[in-house]
């Protein structure tokens, strides 16, 4: 069977934040529609700027990210940011006005869309997720699990092609990892990209797995294969137990 094309590549991507090392250090892979890739790290090895540079929130030292073929720089940025919706890894970030309604309505407003006709579709996203109750509260009154959704449902108001998480699972209790993975699977695009390093979560979400260590990438495989590689996550800092 031939392969999708992809829709995500990342070639030879060198990035340091001033007067440090570099973060990291010729990254390149590929995403292919309809796959949904897992990036595996220990904290601190440059997960989150990797996502931030698929999207032009950081500029690297030098290699590209293609979107569709379409180069991550000037003019281009606001139509990627549309295409690739990031949910940021603290969902405080995402969620800034007086109610939770004007959250999700937020994006399509600010690309233009009726006020009316993006107040309908965040009404309905906050139904799917079942924070209906709180539409007309502020966001920072939301439980952790109840934030992670809301802050999901701002991105998809934008009805991205490709979806980004950050850490998702980050200080969530088994009820809500479980109730996240729920609401991705019912949710469809064109690739997803998680940067994570909750193991077992990553097991019931995706398909395929890299990991991330020392700024390369060290593994990349289909997800059951690299989850099995125990020593192999052990040397890049993600011991399958503690």
């Amino acid at each position: 069977m031939a392969l999708r094309e992809p829709v995500l590549e990342v070639r030879d991507l060198w990035f340091r934040y001033p007067g440090g090392e570099p973060v990291l250090r010729g990254v390149s892979f590929s995403v292919r529609r309809g796959e949904r890739v897992a990036l595996l790290g220990a904290n601190g090895v440059g997960k989150s700027t990797l996502l931030h540079l698929l999207i032009g929130l950081q500029r690297p030292e030098s290699g590209e990210v293609l979107v569709y073929e379409t180069p991550v720089r000037e003019p281009h940025l606001k139509a990627i940011r549309r295409r690739v919706g990031l949910v940021f890894q603290n969902p405080d970030d995402q969620l800034f006005m007086p109610t939770l309604l004007e959250d999700v309505a937020f994006g399509p407003c600010n690309y233009g869309v009726a006020r009316e006709e993006a107040l309908e579709a965040a009404r309905a996203l906050l139904e799917r997720f079942r924070l209906t109750s709180h539409a007309a509260h502020s966001g920072h009154r939301l439980s952790g699990g109840q934030k992670r959704l809301a802050a999901l449902a701002t991105v998809l108001a934008l009805d991205p092609s490709i979806l980004a998480l950050d850490e998702p699972t980050g200080g969530l209790d088994p009820g809500w990892r479980c109730r996240l993975a729920d609401a991705l699977s019912m949710i469809e695009w064109d690739a997803l990209l998680m940067a994570t390093h909750d193991l077992a979560w990553v097991s019931k979400v995706a398909h395929r797995a890299l990991v991330l260590f020392d700024g390369r990438i060290r593994l990349d495989g289909p997800a059951r294969e690299v989850l099995q590689n125990a020593s192999a996550l052990e040397d890049c800092g993600l011991p399958a137990h503690c």
